[in-house]
């Protein structure tokens, strides 16, 4: 008699690991596409771009210039979105296939999330490698192109469009170096890359620095200051704006005074009068007080930094959990697939075999199944019943005999 249930050769568990298959694998989608999206993959690649451009003979003698220019970090992210499409796409002939019982589909699948399951692996890893490898490259950029005294100078002397409003006595001198920097920087079209970089960035409380008050901290951060009637969050987006604005002051509105907002210096030319006051800073105290409440902050690293950070963690962990769900997933529908050959051929379950080699002194009897003969049920069977009764005796005496046994 079979020994498989229809328990066991149900296609509920395989079609419940497809539906985490294909779950998982519109997550891997959704993280890659928000990833493109936020703009910050595109900026890294430039920056890496910048950075092969100018160490090219070093990455070539070290073999990266060109892996850098093929497999970038925006075409990882492109195939890994394709990548999650076509898992879910192959985990709906998945769940199909383990509702049906149908061997095709699930035969289909099985190679599928093979595939699928190397293909992510594989991707988890490279983003991993590449973060590991262009994250100190990315970073050492980011944070020489933000300083405002480079910036300036670079953007002033390429020219960029946005530098036009630079004095003179704003700009730094540029030497020799600084003018190479400059033709290699124009010949890459830098201009976009350097204003996308530096336009949003990360701040921290001045009050925290050496235990100073908000005031006389403030007051360290500039040679002209310029003040403004405006809102906390608006405060910092103007920080934002201006490249020279390296910490800032809010004042909270109070029945004595309306709410103020204090750059630590900017560029001038963006700055006044009459929406802009400038103020020298030991006077920076004064037009602060009496507020409803005082607050300092001073810049650190801009945001798309830490974005390609963040985006490139998720993807990591998408791609990982996905390999591992498929992998299970292929298990899981192999073991269907075999379970119910098993269950018309009479022979072990998946569950049975794995038990009969895993521990084998737990299995009982379940070895002798495989020497029980396939008995043919059909009309067209040229073996009578009394001559598939005397082969399925013989077939037990000698499963019975001492050679065979454990």
């Amino acid at each position: 008699m079979p020994s498989t249930s229809d328990h066991e050769t149900d296609g509920g568990p395989a079609a419940c690991v497809a539906c985490a298959v294909l779950v998982n694998g519109l997550a891997l989608a959704v993280v890659s596409s928000l990833g493109l999206r936020s703009g910050a993959i595109a900026v890294i690649d430039e920056l890496v771009r910048l950075e092969t451009a100018q160490t090219a003979k070093r990455q070539a003698h070290l073999g990266l210039h060109a892996l850098f220019q093929l497999v970038t970090t925006g075409r990882i992210f492109w195939g890994l979105s394709g990548t999650g499409v076509l898992v879910a796409l192959a985990a709906l002939v998945g769940i199909i296939g383990a509702k049906l019982r149908s061997r095709q589909l699930m035969a289909t699948y099985v190679i599928l999330a093979a595939v699928m399951t190397a293909v992510t692996t594989a991707g988890g890893i490279s983003v991993l490698q590449r973060r590991q490898v262009v994250e100190p490259i990315v970073e050492r950029q980011v944070l020489d192109l933000c300083n405002y005294t480079r910036y300036i100078r670079l953007a002033k002397h390429i020219p960029c469009p946005f530098a036009a409003s630079y004095a003179p006595s704003e700009v730094p001198p540029c030497g020799a170096f600084c003018m190479w920097r400059v033709g290699l920087l124009r010949k890459l079209h830098a201009c976009p890359i350097m204003h996308r970089l530096c336009q949003r960035f990360f701040y921290t409380p001045l009050s925290y620095d050496g235990g100073k008050n908000c005031s006389a901290a403030i007051e360290e951060h500039g040679s002209t200051m310029y003040m403004a009637a405006e809102g906390e969050v608006r405060c910092r987006e103007l920080c934002d704006e201006d490249i020279r604005c390296t910490a800032y002051a809010y004042s909270g509105a109070s029945r004595a005074k309306p709410e103020r907002c204090v750059l630590g210096q900017a560029v001038a030319a963006d700055h006044l009068p009459p929406r802009w006051s400038p103020i020298a800073p030991p006077k920076a105290a004064e037009y602060l007080a009496g507020g409803s409440s005082l607050s300092c902050y001073r810049r650190t690293s801009p945001v798309v930094l830490e974005t390609f950070r963040k985006h490139g963690r998720r993807l990591v962990a998408c791609a990982l959990i996905l390999a591992v769900v498929l992998l299970a997933s292929t298990v899981i529908s192999c073991c269907l697939v075999y379970n119910v050959n098993a269950h018309e051929r009479g022979r072990p379950t998946a569950k049975e075999l794995s038990l009969m080699m895993c521990c084998p002194c737990c299995s009982g009897d379940l070895h002798r199944q495989f020497s029980r003969p396939v008995i043919l049920s059909d009309e067209g069977s040229d073996l009578d019943e009394e001559d598939q009764t005397s082969l399925a005796d013989d077939a037990a005496s000698r499963a019975d005999s001492p050679r065979n046994q454990c």
